[in-house]
């Protein structure tokens, strides 16, 4: 499976809310065309995800497209395409997690020394809301540096509100835990987040 083409720039390729449950419905059903656009729409917002959890843009390119194969031979059994996103990023999360298994790293964020992520590998659109403004190399090292020192689950958490862009009930789907669970891990890691005195001075612009 290739990369898909980037949105056009007036954005007649973007499409959310119904349009992408309607499109996810019919992909479930074996229309190809319907799940080339789903995989157009969050192609790049999979790489991302998968890109800082590997720190390595080779092995989340493959990655990237080992979760549309398996999304597009398992989706017939999508219950809610409502819940696309949350379902394809459950797939994302796994494999992630199988690969750093399979490859005995320290951490899910697969951090060394020195490593940090090339900025310019990914597009803007990966990240949408305040993050993707302070989402500089300096700011990118103080947050590599909080997050590897957070419970996994807080982590996990963290991660996929503040860089992945998840709700909290998208998170709780992917995760595989209640939605007061995720509150609970959410509210811990931002307030640590919070009274990291090396973090104090950005947090305002970013939670």
């Amino acid at each position: 499976m290739s990369q898909p083409e980037k949105e056009r720039a007036d954005g007649s390729s973007t499409f959310y809310g119904e349009e992408v449950s309607r499109t996810a419905r019919l992909a479930r059903e074996g229309d190809i065309r319907a799940f080339s656009r789903l995989t157009a729409l969050y192609w790049e917002k999979v790489f991302g995800m998968v890109y800082y959890r590997t720190m390595n843009a080779m092995d989340a390119e493959d990655i990237t497209q080992e979760v549309f194969l398996k999304a597009q031979t398992r989706i017939s059994g999508l219950k809610d395409p409502l819940k696309f996103r949350p379902w394809l990023f459950s797939i994302a999360l796994n494999l992630v997690r199988d690969f750093q298994r399979k490859k005995k790293l320290l951490s899910i964020l697969g951090l060394e020394a020195g490593a940090g992520p090339d900025l310019d590998t990914l597009g803007g659109r990966a990240f949408e809301s305040g993050l993707d403004q302070a989402m500089k190399r300096e700011f990118w090292e103080k947050v590599k540096e909080f997050t590897a020192g957070l419970p996994g689950a807080e982590r996990e958490v963290f991660l996929l509100k503040f860089l992945d862009q998840l709700t909290l009930e998208e998170i709780a789907q992917v995760v595989g835990k209640k939605p007061s669970t995720i509150k609970t891990h959410l509210y811990r890691a931002v307030a640590k987040f919070r009274k990291n005195p090396r973090l104090r001075s950005i947090s305002r612009e970013v939670l």
